[in-house]
Formats: structure tokens, sequence, C-alpha cells
């Protein structure tokens, strides 16, 4: 069985090596995460040059976003954009790929493009981004479980990089402020985005 390096993303986790890496970062509401994650992408990119990249979720902001930063890249020789719909953000050079993650299409994608880096971006926080709540699981759980399937069988993807969050680790009042990827919720979610994404970070790991 193939081995895939999983790389966990979270809002804390990003932040950092993030700031490590960029100095003084202005605070400047929902800019702050485009600051973060272009300096997230520079230092990943100078530990992975020469990379084929496929990002999943560029039809939303956040995807989008890092995959135009990760196409200015001169290391990165191609970074692909996947989702089921069209991108209404500039994705910059990235190529875009209309295909659902829930299918086994993906698998041919990858293969077709011969990724070596897959970023899933598409772990949707919201109901309104997937058009409700039973397609916004079904993309969450089920688009993952094929994504990693499509991954593991894959003979040229080495690595794997998911955006998690920190509600797998604990955001409730019951929780510490500062938390580790090796710490668990007191409570466990019980549905929404929350429960989804522990049930991803299971899979993944």
């Amino acid at each position: 069985m193939k081995i895939i390096k999983n790389v966990l993303l979270s809002a804390v986790a990003l932040l950092a090596p993030a700031t490590a890496f960029a100095g003084n970062v202005s605070i400047k509401g929902s800019d702050t995460m485009v600051i973060l994650g272009q300096r997230w992408a520079e230092a990943y990119m100078n530990a992975h040059p020469g990379q084929v990249v496929m990002v999943t979720g560029v039809g939303r902001y956040l995807g989008a976003c890092f995959a135009r930063m990760l196409a200015d890249f001169p290391d990165v020789d191609r970074v692909v954009g996947v989702d089921v719909i069209q991108p209404t953000h500039d994705i910059g050079n990235s190529e875009f790929v209309k295909a659902d993650i829930r299918n086994p299409v993906v698998a041919k994608v990858i293969a077709r493009t011969k990724v070596d880096t897959v970023v899933h971006m598409n772990v949707l926080a919201t109901p309104l981004d997937a058009g409700g709540r039973v397609p916004q699981k079904e993309i969450n759980v089920i688009g993952t479980m094929q994504l990693l399937a499509a991954c593991q069988k894959s003979p040229t993807v080495s690595r794997l990089v998911v955006k998690s969050s920190t509600t797998v680790y604990g955001a409730s009042p019951r929780d510490p402020a500062m938390i580790t990827e090796d710490m668990a919720p007191k409570v466990l979610p019980r549905s929404g985005y929350a429960k989804a994404s522990v049930e991803v970070e299971g899979y993944v790991r």
C-alpha cells in the first residue's frame, strides 16, 4: 500500500509557520487569510520545488486564492484546480477542470495530469456553499473518501495536504485556549461541519 505524507492544515497550525516566514503581518479582516495563505504557500514550495499540484475547491474563495498564489511560484510546474462549480474568483495561471470529487472520475484527472501533490481545500464550512446540508456532508465526507482512494491508487501522488479546522481539536468554552494537534475536543461534535471535520480528519490520519 502506498504511503502518503499527510499535512494537516488548520487555522492554528497555519498561523504558526506563516508568521515564522512572514515577519510582520497586518491584521485586516478577511485579507489576513490571504496573507497567511501566501506565506504558507511560499514556505511549502521552498521545501518542495518543481511540482504538479492539484487543488480542490477552487470554485470558492479560499481555494481560488491558494491556487492563484501557488501558480505564481516559479518552482511549480503546473497547478490544476478542481471543483464542480466554475470559479468566481481569479485562479491566475492555474488550469481549471470541472470534476466532482464525489465521483471516481477524480482519479482520472489525477492520472491524466500526473499530479504529485494534492491540496484538498474542498471541505465546506457552511451548507450555503454546497446547496444544502445533505450535499455539504456528501462533499465533505464521501468526496474526501473518494479523493483519498484516488490518491492512494495513484503511482504519482506522494503528498497530501488537507484543510482542517479547530473544531477537530476543540473550539468550545470547555476546551483550552491553546491547542496542539494531539488534542481532542472535550465533547465530540454531533452534527454539521464540526462532525464532518472530525470524520475527515479520521480518514486522513
